[in-house]
């Protein structure tokens, strides 16, 4: 009975904070209603990327309408780009806030803005119409808190996809957004390696032609150049450097997936060698501010990596207890040389190497 009490006392609590102190004006006027620029940038770079001439925007929980209002001046600095724009607000009933009626006055001036009330996880219901851009600030804490728990925030997540026009986008800033780069700015990548170009050519044309990703738009078109001319994707060849102009998020995507099937074939041993990738022994810095570090391995039965290249790193390296110590830059060669050679057993269909990459889902068409 005394936890019952205790629990049906916190429920009491958080409802009175969400319904009563949260649309209190100290509150959602004073306390809650700054960094607008924060809160509202990400959803105007996602504008910037809307060519239809009245898109719609949907924000979830204004609070005060400071990220409203920063939309609002944005809107009018930039002239006639983004004019007319259909912002919808959203926010849970008994919430209101002088200081949002006075943002939405601004933002009258560049289009049209309506408030409608519910809660985040009901979107669906709340908008009618297809939606261009959903943004939001800070909110999956009040969800989870409010609306449901982890019920109510994957509701919410499986709902926003079904709002969204076809190419839309989810626009969410929590704790802290810069004016910084966008995963959709563009970026220009060297490589060079020859295991990462080989990877280049088993992953990036399925990755862009059937993985489930966000650069699917004109604007982020992918441009290849080798040999100083421009290629298509599925073209790229071993041998010579690639030269990739992109979205930065492209780029993340190629690191993150070279770095994750690395890290697997040299745990499998099928280079011919198995550095340290955990413990004290994986954090032998020489100089840990340019990223330079001593590696420990130890040998395997299977090389890739040909015999004069094996023959230079144990002469580099010095005996270790039971394994072996070399600089680091002296091991990434060595790994470059012996994965580059790998990749492409494994781009042909040999055994060994489609059995190490089906050990983490992949195949030779590199399709996770």
């Amino acid at each position: 009975m005394f936890c019952n009490s205790i629990s049906w006392g916190r429920k009491l609590i958080a409802s009175k904070f969400a319904t009563e102190s949260k649309t209190a004006a100290g509150y959602l006027d004073v306390a809650a209603n700054a960094h607008g620029e924060e809160k509202g940038y990400l959803a105007y770079q996602a504008l910037q990327r809307v060519e239809r001439n009245c898109p719609h925007l949907v924000e979830i929980g204004p609070g005060g309408g400071s990220a409203v209002t920063f939309l609002a001046s944005r809107l009018a600095a930039s002239g006639h780009a983004h004019r007319n724009v259909n912002l919808t607000l959203v926010e849970a009933p008994g919430v209101v806030s002088t200081s949002l009626n006075q943002a939405m006055e601004e933002f009258s001036k560049v289009g049209t803005c309506d408030l409608v009330t519910g809660f985040a996880q009901d979107i669906g219901t709340l908008v009618t119409e297809p939606v261009d851009v959903i943004s939001a600030s800070a909110l999956m804490h009040e969800v989870y808190s409010y609306g449901g728990g982890y019920g109510g925030l994957h509701s919410m997540i499986r709902t926003i996809p079904t709002v969204l026009r076809e190419g839309g986008l989810f626009a969410y800033r929590d704790v802290y957004a810069v004016d910084g780069c966008s995963l959709h700015d563009r970026a220009v990548q060297t490589y060079g390696a020859k295991s990462w170009v080989q990877f280049l050519r088993m992953f990036l044309p399925q990755y862009l032609r059937e993985g489930t990703h966000p650069y699917h738009g004109e604007h982020d078109e992918v441009i290849v150049r080798q040999d100083s001319r421009i290629i298509p994707v599925d073209e790229i060849a071993n041998g010579t450097h690639v030269f990739i102009s992109a979205p930065i998020g492209i780029f993340r995507e190629v690191q993150r997936h070279y770095i994750t099937l690395r890290d697997h074939v040299w745990r499998s041993g099928v280079l011919g060698f198995v550095p340290h990738l955990d413990g004290q022994l994986a954090s032998d810095w020489i100089d840990a501010k340019t990223g330079h570090k001593r590696v420990h391995y130890r040998l395997t039965d299977t090389d890739w990596l040909p015999v004069s290249q094996k023959a230079m790193m144990l002469a580099l390296s010095e005996r270790y207890a039971d394994h072996y110590t070399v600089d680091g830059d002296i091991f990434d060669q060595g790994t470059d040389i012996a994965l580059s050679q790998f990749l492409a057993s494994a781009e042909v269909g040999e055994g060994e190497c489609l059995v190490v990459l089906g050990q983490v889902g992949i195949g030779t068409g590199m399709s996770r």
